[in-house]
């Protein structure tokens, strides 16, 4: 894909990844809404953004929330003039622990926001893309969506297989349609994600600050920089978990047995 220039709507890019990968489509003068559900934060990489000459703005966005994305979809038709060449669907939420202590409604939240909440935004920014010129959908799954071998993060492993799932569909769905899809696979990185999961039946976990991770810990432009290589390649899947294609391989020839997908 053609990152020059492109009109972009990041979703949960006012920190972390999501304002990693905003900073590096701007360095190839991508116009970008930066929308996240904490605005204070999208605000603060649309400034810097600008700040160095690039166009930018932020709204405030949460992905499960319908009117936001209504509202988003408003703003951007309106900022790009009725086209978007790039959504990034970044934002999501991890919720893990004992099965039996995780709550009916923490699942719902879960998949309301990292699958539905996906879909939704997929469906408002459909009619701006495509057509007579190539358009781009990523959306952010996991290495968990991927190799499944942590046995508390169930809501987290299943509602990010999901998108991976969905995003196939999806680009067959729009193959004729001059609009390319990827699906993005970080492995764990140095963010704060993770130690503000929800974590239920277990003992809460620490924060750990991003210098404290463990040395094979990913950088958010570690990421950015994949992504951006993999968008050029026109890549479907972009997965920086180690060795993603022997371990695939592992998996389909044990029938996806568990424990055939260890990630260490």
């Amino acid at each position: 894909m053609r990152l020059e220039g492109a009109r972009t709507v990041i979703i949960g890019g006012g920190g972390g990844i999501g304002a990693a990968i905003a900073r590096k489509l701007s360095g190839f003068g991508a116009q970008v809404v930066v929308a996240d559900v904490d605005l204070a934060s999208a605000e603060a990489v649309a400034q810097e953004l600008q700040s160095k000459g690039s166009r930018a703005v932020a709204v405030a966005s949460d992905l499960a929330v319908g009117g936001d994305l209504d509202a988003l979809f408003v703003e951007a038709s309106d900022w790009f003039s009725g086209r978007v060449d790039l959504l990034i669907n970044h934002a999501g939420v991890a919720v893990g622990g004992r099965w039996e202590a995780i709550p009916d409604e923490e699942w719902d939240r879960v998949f309301h926001t990292n699958v539905t909440g996906f879909a939704a935004s997929i469906r408002r920014f459909l009619p701006l893309m495509g057509g007579d010129h190539e358009s781009w959908i990523v959306n952010t799954s996991s290495a968990l969506g991927l190799f499944h071998d942590q046995a508390l993060a169930g809501p987290y492993i299943a509602s990010k297989s999901a998108i991976i799932g969905m995003s196939r569909g999806l680009a067959l769905a729009l193959s004729e349609r001059n609009i390319g899809v990827s699906v993005l696979c970080p492995g764990l990185a140095a963010t704060p994600f993770f130690a503000a999961a929800k974590r239920y039946g277990v003992d809460p976990q620490p924060p750990q600050e991003p210098a404290a991770m463990p040395p094979h810990a990913q950088s958010p432009d570690d990421v950015a920089l994949a992504l951006i290589q993999g968008l050029e390649a026109r890549k479907f899947l972009i997965s920086l978990a180690p060795n993603t294609r022997a371990r695939l391989m592992q998996m389909a020839e044990a029938e996806l047995a568990p424990r055939s997908d260890r990630l260490s």
